[in-house]
């Protein structure tokens, strides 16, 4: 007798013939031969049974299949709440809305029905306009279950399309907490749900591949066909979507489908959605050579489909978003395989060889933690096809609503990239800026509803929010024109949103965030020339908003300038599709030759875009600066709730300066070791963490004081472009900034403040503990992390020159010693640094500072 499961996952094969009859009756001739093995099995068999289990192998490759098959269930009276719920499922993918919207309601509505299957209704129910009904009935069926990490993912979905903020807090602190003990698993959380709530780049890729893995099938891992060369032909591109209609990832394609070179490239549009009839989707269409519909063939069928078009290079463009068809690229039918534009970020690596970002999203370094290669386009992944568009003629202000004399905030972002903090943030904008409104993009009953309570309690009165709805293209980019500023949220920034405003003379604040889709905006912001409107922090953030908007004439400038913004490398699809063509032959080639798979970076066809606005400070400089929010913590870091109030804590005279422990050395060089010590005896960790990707290593680094060094200084060649007073400026605003009301001493470290100890020692009572470790140990450090070469014995050079140069002119107190000593004979070391910064010699302190040190 076959195995139960390996039956369950041959279904996709057996419902390709189509014969959704004969399944029922292989499922029923199976029952009979499980008859007497209910012991074994622990389970009375049933049709039925198998019938549901089957459901939920063969919803996401076969919908159609899937609906078949209830039927027949439903015409031998088996049909139940959870199969209703799997059925709207089928019919939301296949773009039938009313049914879905008819079946969640039967589930939701009916007071016997089991939590589960309320759950699953409920968060496709809250799409359809049917916020408060969802939600009442998710929170109600979550409550019944007892509140099981299983299903927090499912609820916080619904919390996020409804504005519920303190319920969504609850929940991601529910998953945070899981990430961090190690049971993220349990959570089986979608990576789009994570994606717009979490800024680690790390918990995004962990929840991604688990999706991977645990949803798709069994990669292939290679191409088992033949092609042609490529030589004297074109490459044959097909680009994978449901989306080929009014949508927005179909207008950012649009910029590549109207720059294609036809001398060299064939593309062909593999639609796994529905034709809306759109006139974008009729442009589309004249731009391909042909469209495969694939949406009613299982993966399967519609991989040979692929197969037998000849396509080179497979392009599929939703990511894990929900009405994708991934599951048909691990069947691997084109040789090459990339994933891009719908999906911000790695998408867990199965069926997939390439992801697309820029020097931005992924930022030298960041690729380390892909599953995927990563090919990257310069300046911005985008091809923004703007200068193709009719020029925007605004639309009066008194058509829209909008009142003629304010300060417009405009919010044209999904409800659920909007977060309780962010808006707590906008709530303070306003009240700075009093002559204000909000315009943003209507968010449902329910949510608006919320919103305004949330904007009451701020003091904020609800006639200053304003409500836009839906419309289509054109529309939108001229009523958009009308709007001063817009805001964009984090930790998931706008994307498209942030194009459009822009083409439209619109100017956005962001925050640079941590991870793919929180750097977007400020991407297409320094694209653009628009360097300044790159926000590092809420705070930042918030100065720039009300900076720009008490300043009419600083902002009647920029929206100028934003009239040639079209002229900018934001906006050139042309040479941005050559780009893009560029590494997808050279992909190709590497497949032909058997070539290992590598990152592929294409060179800029363009000069790098001027600052195009100085109105406002540049504060982030680099990629890697970013903001999260919610940040990591590493052990023994400060919680906010932990810092002690500035009131409570005894303060140091006026003309006395802060005690630090400042720790020095190269990357690799032993420093995080070394600060955990110095913590442990008696120094202060103060604020958030920087993390680096090697799961290895706890950095022990301040976020703040690693952004500030990275302001002033160029890491790659480690030399400073700060004078002397600037940076005494900076430090000094630094230390009232983060330390104000914490009594010292306070332990920070970088390699790059080797650079600044003359400065340091300005502004705070500073004793100075260098770590030296041998080149060699450094170099193979760095080539396990797979860290660029200035991380390795290149930096440790200059760093350590640097500080031989401090020793002979600095006054302050410097310690040197060997990382070795410190492995090999942790209680001598440590008493010794102790001993040092006359800090305590009670055994319990020593004790905890050398387990620190026995822990690596």
């Amino acid at each position: 007798m076959p195995k139960l499961n390996d039956v369950l996952a041959s279904l996709p094969q057996m419902l390709a013939k189509g014969d959704h009859e004969s399944t029922w009756e292989y499922l029923e001739g199976l029952v009979r031969e499980l008859v007497g093995k209910e012991q074994q099995l622990g389970m009375q068999p049933s049709a039925m049974g198998l019938l549901r289990r089957a459901m939920d192998i063969t919803k996401a490759p076969d919908p159609a299949g899937t609906l078949a098959l209830m039927e027949l269930c439903e015409e031998r009276g088996g049909f139940n709440h959870k199969l209703r719920s799997l059925q709207a499922t089928c019919f939301d993918r296949l773009g039938k809305h009313s049914e879905a919207k008819e079946a969640t309601l039967k589930v939701v509505d009916d007071p016997n029905a089991e939590p589960v299957a309320v759950l699953v209704a409920a968060n496709l129910l809250v799409r359809y306009n049917e916020q408060q009904k969802a939600l009442d009935a998710a929170l109600k069926a979550y409550e019944d279950l007892g509140r099981p990490l299983e299903h927090t993912a499912t609820i916080l979905y619904i919390t996020q399309r409804c504005a519920a903020f303190a319920e969504s807090d609850r929940l991601t602190d529910q998953i945070n907490n899981a990430f961090i003990d190690g049971s993220l698993d349990r959570v089986n959380e979608s990576p789009r749900t994570n994606l717009l709530w979490s800024s680690s780049e790390e918990m995004n890729i962990a929840v991604t591949t688990r999706w991977a893995q645990t949803a798709l099938p069994k990669d292939h891992r290679r191409f088992n066909g033949v092609r042609p060369p490529i030589e004297g032909r074109k490459l044959r591109v097909g680009y994978l979507s449901s989306d080929f209609r009014e949508h927005p990832t179909l207008r950012l394609l649009m910029g590549a489908l109207r720059h294609h070179d036809p001398r060299s490239v064939e593309v062909i549009l593999v639609c796994s959605g529905w034709d809306d009839g759109s006139p974008l989707r009729k442009e589309a269409e004249a731009l391909a050579s042909k469209v495969l519909s694939v949406a009613d063939l299982n993966d399967v069928a519609a991989a040979n489909a692929i197969r037998e078009e000849g396509i080179d290079v497979l392009v599929e463009l939703n990511g894990p978003t929900r009405a994708n068809r991934m599951s048909i690229l691990p069947y691997r039918p084109a040789p090459v395989q990339i994933d891009y534009l719908g999906w911000a970020g790695s998408v867990g690596g199965v069926g997939v060889d390439y992801v697309v970002g820029d020097w931005w999203t992924i930022p030298r370094g960041a690729e380390q933690a892909y599953p995927e290669k990563v090919m990257r386009m310069d300046p911005t992944y985008q091809i923004n096809d703007h200068r193709s568009f009719p020029s925007v003629e605004p639309l009066p202000r008194s058509s829209l609503g909008l009142p003629e004399d304010a300060i417009v905030f405009g919010v044209f972002n999904a409800i659920n990239k909007i977060q309780g903090d962010v808006w707590s943030v906008w709530m303070q904008i306003m009240k700075y800026v009093p002559n204000s409104v909000l315009w943003i993009l209507d968010p449902g009953d329910a949510a608006r509803r919320r919103l305004g309570e949330f904007a009451v309690r701020a003091g904020i009165d609800t006639k200053r929010i304003i409500g836009a709805a839906a419309r289509h293209q054109l529309d939108h980019l001229r009523r958009i024109s009308a709007a001063d500023i817009m805001l964009d949220p984090w930790p998931y920034g706008g994307h498209t949103s942030t194009s459009d405003a822009l083409y439209a003379g619109v100017p956005v604040i962001t925050i640079n965030g941590l991870n793919f889709p929180g750097r977007v905006s400020a991407g297409l912001l320094r694209a653009a020339g628009l360097h300044s409107l790159v926000a590092k922090d809420p705070q930042d953030y918030a100065n720039k908003a009300v900076s720009l908007a008490r300043n009419p004439s600083a902002l009647r400038g920029l929206k100028t300038l934003l009239r040639t913004a079209t002229n900018t490398t934001c906006f050139d699809a042309k040479a941005r599709t050559r780009q893009l063509e560029a590494l997808f032959i050279h992909a190709y080639q590497q497949w032909a030759k058997g070539a290992p798979l590598v990152h592929l970076n294409a060179p800029s066809l363009v000069p790098e875009q001027k600052v195009l606005f100085t109105g406002l400070p540049i504060t982030v400089t680099h990629a890697g600066v970013g903001y999260g929010s919610k940040p990591k913590v590493t052990v023994g870091a400060l919680s906010t709730s932990e810092r002690p109030a500035a009131n409570n804590t005894p303060k140091t005279e006026a003309h006395a300066k802060r005690e630090v422990v400042l720790v020095c050395g190269p990357w690799s060089g032993g420093t995080s070791a070394t600060a955990q010590v110095v913590e442990a005896l008696g120094a202060r960790l103060v604020g958030d963490m920087f993390q680096t990707r090697d799961d290895r290593t706890d950095t022990y680094e301040m976020a703040a004081f690693r952004e500030l060094l990275l302001d002033l200084s160029d890491e790659p060649s480690i030399t400073r472009h700060a004078d002397r007073e600037t940076a005494l400026k900076a430090f000094a605003a630094f230390d009232k900034q983060h330390f104000a009301g914490v009594s010292g001493p306070i332990v920070l470290k970088h390699p790059l403040s080797a650079l600044y100890i003359d400065e340091l020692e300005q502004v705070f009572s500073l004793k100075v503990v260098t770590v030296m470790r041998s080149f060699k140990d450094i170099e193979s450090t760095r080539l396990r992390r797979q860290w660029r070469p200035h991380f390795g014995r290149m930096g440790a050079e200059q760093i350590y020159l640097a500080l031989s140069n401090a020793l002979a002119t600095s006054k302050s107190p410097m310690m040197w010693f060997k990382y070795n000593d410190l492995i090999q004979n942790p209680y001598r070391q440590v008493v010794e640094i102790a001993n040092f910064l006359g800090f305590g010699m009670e055994k319990e302190t020593l004790e905890r500072a050398i387990s620190r040190v026995r822990r690596k």
